[in-house]
């Protein structure tokens, strides 16, 4: 008999391709505002630019050092100072124009469709993520996976985010499962993998970099196809 009966996924970064998809987003804007003009970075920069800058983020909200506030009204900014160009360059609807149009595409970590279909028939599915809510419902309607889950606990709608226990707390009372029969996989160390550790869950950090790290940590994966082997 299988221990686990939910199974909680993180969204952005785990099943739903965030590089791919904010890829195809900065492309679009970068055209369409003809930034090229500029003659100071191109896409590639870019990209590579809003990619750091926004991990950086990101990984400080999740250790309580920003506010998701601060996340939207800054990430352009720094940058465009990481590429060394002025910020009254950019765009005033930019960050508008981003939220608009990256959760549009639809684009899912490779094997995240196959290993769904593969835990419908068995397992009770959730979602729990920091994400803003504005674009999580939309991220899974475009990428056509909003029927697997039949709970989605977004931070911004319950007041509590991840790694604070009280949001894993809060999802296992709502989908009535317990810690013992319940599994939490993410690619967020900190976030994801050390707040499940922390609230008592089974877990899995899907590292699928290969992120050095010293952690103890129940399961690690590089590939999302590998949990037909833990689950």
């Amino acid at each position: 008999m299988k221990k686990h009966a939910h199974i909680i996924f993180d969204l952005d970064h785990t099943l739903w391709d965030f590089d791919a998809n904010c890829k195809m987003a900065l492309e679009e804007l970068y055209l369409s505002h003809e930034l090229q003009k500029l003659n100071a970075f191109t896409v590639a920069q870019l990209i590579s630019a809003y990619k750091k800058v926004n991990t950086d983020l990101w990984n400080a909200h999740h250790r309580g050092q920003e506010t998701k506030e601060t996340i939207r009204t800054k990430r352009f900014a720094y940058t465009f100072d990481t590429l060394g160009v002025s910020q009254k360059y950019i765009p005033p609807t930019l960050e508008a124009e981003f939220m608009a149009i990256c959760p549009t595409k639809g684009q899912l970590i490779a094997g995240a469709k196959e290993l769904l279909d593969y835990l419908a028939t068995t397992y009770q599915l959730h979602i729990l993520s920091n994400g803003f809510k504005e674009s999580q419902y939309i991220k899974m309607k475009f990428a056509g996976i909003s029927h697997y889950f039949t709970h989605v606990v977004l931070a911004e709608e319950c007041g509590m985010s991840k790694p604070n226990k009280d949001i894993f707390d809060f999802l296992i009372a709502k989908a009535g499962a317990t810690t013992g029969n319940s599994i939490m996989i993410g690619d967020d160390l900190l976030a994801d993998v050390l707040g499940a550790k922390n609230a008592g869950l089974d877990h899995v950090y899907y590292n699928r970099h290969n992120e050095p790290h010293n952690e103890q940590i129940m399961y690690e994966i590089n590939d999302l196809l590998e949990l037909k082997g833990i689950l």
